[in-house]
C-alpha cells in the first residue's frame, strides 16, 4: 500500500516532466515562429529561402552591355589602385634616400 510519501513523489515527477515537456514545446513553437516571421521579412526585401536554396528578386534587368561597363570600370578602379606600375621617382621616400646616398 503506498503512503502519502509516494503519492507526493509521483505527482511531484509527473508535474515536472509535464512542465518540461511543454517548455520544450512552447520554445520550438517560438523558434519556428521566429523563423517564419524572419522569412517573410526577407520575403518583402526580394530574398526567398527555401529548402533548395536562395533567390534574390532584382527590379532591374541588365543586357550585356550594362555587366561589360561595369566589368571595364571595375579593371579601371583597380589599376588605378594597384602600385606595380607607378613612378615613384617623385615621392619623398625616394629623394629621402638618394639626399642620403649623395650625401647632402
Amino acid at each position: 500500500m503506498p503512503n502519502w510519501i509516494d503519492i507526493f513523489s509521483l505527482t511531484l515527477t509527473l508535474s515536472l516532466i509535464s512542465s518540461i515537456v511543454y517548455a520544450i514545446l512552447l520554445v520550438s513553437r517560438q523558434v519556428s515562429e521566429s523563423i517564419t516571421s524572419t522569412q517573410e521579412n526577407l520575403k518583402n526585401k526580394g530574398y526567398t529561402i527555401s529548402r533548395e536554396g536562395m533567390s534574390v528578386k532584382t527590379a532591374k534587368r541588365f543586357d550585356r552591355s550594362d555587366y561589360v561597363d561595369v566589368t571595364q570600370r571595375g579593371f579601371v578602379k583597380a589599376y588605378g589602385a594597384a602600385s606595380f606600375g607607378k613612378d615613384n621617382l617623385g615621392s619623398a621616400s625616394h629623394q629621402e634616400s638618394n639626399t642620403k646616398r649623395n650625401g647632402r
